[in-house]
């Protein structure tokens, strides 16, 4: 009877430490879970809340854009942290069943979701750009790989499939970044020491923010989702030049739907102040109601034009903004600001407001010597003639730059198609450049043309090539033509408008060049099949 009590005790525990050491159980199902909401919980929370699909990723973009940045100062990081995630895995194996299965299959459930996000923001906005972060994340997934070890030492069928599904998926977000982790990876072009595209110089400059009214009818239209004393400054950099020096040309920059802080295009402001320019960014609101219209009601778009209702409120808040330039801002500065040495260009719907900002400024004769328009990433204007008036030939020489990104999710190239043939057509500019700017992944990091290239979050080398050379030179132009500097302007404008000096991109460190830009010189002349698209209505 003793031995038969003996004999049935060692069974349970026998029994009792098999289960113990059960690959997942239903404890590391439940830890699993909490590390998957643990991950993904903000963004559903977002989306609970009526957020849009934008604005539930967005936290998550941005944390997967600053892990990215940091860890491309040094790849080898990367290697650390997966060993680090196998040093805990090493620790769990120590402890007991239970903890060991929650520790293990919670990390795997926080990696997994990290990784499932950055898979779908991969699919509608990286695109290939990002590398280092998904790898990385893959050190969240090393301690169910190695509790999945004793398993498949043992040949454990559940133990194996664990094993290989775990290491399949960290090997598809380890191996394309394998060779920029070991170094070996070619590198892109760096920015050069001097010339188009350097480091921004030769002056130095300072800052001055001023506030503008924003109209009764736009307070009464925003949506909260910004703040007031934001979405109505004007940031004035202003280039400390000789005091022999005292006239400035004037830069009126326009920033995307969402990104009213200066510091968002602080980079790009600082190129052309730094050449000499007065450089105004005008912050407005991009957040606002549709007043008045149904819920069901569906905007309808062509090639740079929507019949988007907001864009009559905020060109209420920019003929404010320009009041307050003209008589609070600029006779104020230190400079005589020439109005007719003028650029104008905005990034995505900031370029859309630019192109109906022009004809007011034309109308008060700004530009009258040399214009340059740069619209990057353009989204829509006003479909509304009343909104959108009509662009008059400009008396000043002018150029213009429209810009396309090869990978932009978020704005179709019609738009840009659509401005470029009106600068043609209505204000019979010569030299309209349309620009497609391309991908190339032949390095790391991978140069990828996103919708965001002209942010100052995502300057990378890709952007000094494709954006802040080109700012350069159209800086260069407009300061030589105020100071009738007959030798600088033709050198600059010639590389504004050649194709051949337009549109190199530098070669990777092996020598390999990167994809050229695609420069269309005119777009109502024979063009790509891109553009043809676009202007028979059957583009993007």
């Amino acid at each position: 009877m003793v031995e038969e009590r003996q004999g049935n005790r060692q069974g349970v525990e026998a029994s009792s430490e098999g289960q113990d050491e059960t690959l997942i159980g239903v404890d590391g199902l439940v830890a699993l879970g909490t590390g998957l909401l643990v991950a993904l919980g903000p963004t559903l929370a977002r989306l609970l809340g009526g957020a849009s699909l934008v604005d539930a990723f967005w936290p998550a973009a941005v944390r997967t854009l600053r892990d990215e940045f940091a860890l491309r100062e040094h790849p080898s990081y990367v290697l650390g942290v997966l060993f680090i995630g196998l040093l805990v895995g090493m620790v769990l194996r120590r402890s007991t069943g239970r903890f060991r299965r929650c520790g293990a299959w919670g990390f795997t459930g926080v990696g997994g979701g990290m990784l499932l996000t950055h898979l779908l923001l991969d699919v509608a906005y990286f695109r290939g750009a990002f590398l280092l972060a998904p790898a990385a994340y893959v050190g969240w997934l090393m301690p169910a790989l190695v509790h999945a070890g004793d398993g498949v030492a043992q040949r454990h069928k559940d133990a194996i499939a664990a094993s290989v599904c775990v290491f399949a998926v960290g090997l598809l977000a380890v191996a394309p970044a394998l060779p920029a982790m070991i170094g070996v990876a070619p590198s892109p072009p760096q920015a050069p020491a001097y010339g188009y595209g350097a480091a921004p110089g030769p002056f130095d400059t300072t800052e001055a923010v001023f506030d503008y009214p924003l109209p009764q009818r736009v307070l009464d239209a925003m949506t909260g989702d910004e703040e007031t004393a934001t979405v109505s400054t004007l940031t004035v950099r202003i280039p400390e030049l000789p005091s022999n020096v005292t006239e400035a040309p004037l830069a009126l920059l326009l920033h995307g739907f969402g990104y009213p802080l200066a510091d968002e295009y602080r980079d790009w402001s600082q190129q052309l102040a730094a050449k000499g320019m007065v450089v105004i960014q005008i912050a407005y609101p991009s957040a606002l109601d549709a007043l008045g219209v149904p819920t069901d009601w569906e905007p309808t778009e062509g090639p740079g034009t929507s019949d988007h209702p907001q864009h009559g409120l905020r060109m209420l808040a920019m003929n404010s903004a320009l009041e307050v330039v003209n008589t609070d801002v600029l006779p104020t500065l230190p400079l005589d600001v020439r109005r007719d040495v003028l650029w104008v260009g905005g990034h995505s719907l900031g370029a859309g407001i630019a192109m109906m900002l022009l004809p007011s400024l034309q109308a008060w004769n700004w530009g009258t010597t040399a214009v340059v328009v740069d619209l990057e990433q353009p989204y829509a204007h006003s479909i509304d003639p009343t909104v959108a008036l009509p662009l008059q030939p400009f008396n000043g020489t002018t150029v213009a730059h429209v810009v396309v990104a090869e990978d932009d999710t978020s704005v179709g190239w019609c738009h840009g198609v659509g401005h470029a043939g009106r600068l043609v057509t209505e204000a019979q500019v010569d030299d309209v450049m349309l620009v497609k700017v391309r991908s190339d992944r032949h390095g790391f990091p991978p140069l990828v043309a996103s919708h965001y290239l002209a942010a100052s979050a995502v300057h990378d080398a890709l952007a000094d090539q494709a954006i802040y050379r080109r700012a350069d030179m159209q800086a260069d132009w407009l300061v030589a033509m105020m100071r009738n500097d007959t030798s600088t302007a033709s050198f600059a404008h010639a590389h504004l408008v050649d194709v051949d000096l337009l549109s190199p991109m530098g070669t990777w460190s092996d020598g390999t060049p990167v994809n050229t830009l695609e420069v269309v010189p005119n777009a109502l002349q024979p063009s790509p099949q891109w553009v043809t698209d676009c202007t028979a209505g059957k583009g993007e």
